[in-house]
């Protein structure tokens, strides 16, 4: 009488003598939706893609969809200008300003 059972090898547990695996190499994306870039600079979708639109934020047009290319969109983060103290109080004077407020700057 034969039998259909095969004897069971077992796998060698020593990492040093088992063969060599490729490793997966990892993937990075090339691009990020709009909803992502939304989260990344905490705006509300509806304010990204009206920013997308307009071009302020690189994007093109991929199959019927809005997506940021992630190096563009690297490259136009570090060339924003960086905004100085005098920035924000000429920012805030002139919404005063608008509002018909007068702001005068405590201990100034």
């Amino acid at each position: 009488m034969s039998s259909n059972v095969l004897p069971f090898t077992p796998r060698n547990s020593n990492p040093a003598d088992a063969p060599e695996r490729a490793t997966p190499a990892t993937v990075t994306r090339a691009v990020y939706t709009v909803a992502e870039v939304a989260e990344l600079l905490s705006l509300s979708p509806g304010s990204t893609y009206a920013l997308v639109r307009k071009g302020d934020i690189p994007a093109m047009k991929l199959g019927g969809r809005w997506v940021i290319p992630v190096r563009r969109f690297e490259a136009w983060l570090d060339n924003l200008p960086t905004a100085s103290v005098d920035d924000l109080d000429r920012e805030l004077a002139a919404l005063d300003r608008a509002a018909g407020r007068d702001r005068t700057r405590h201990g100034a």
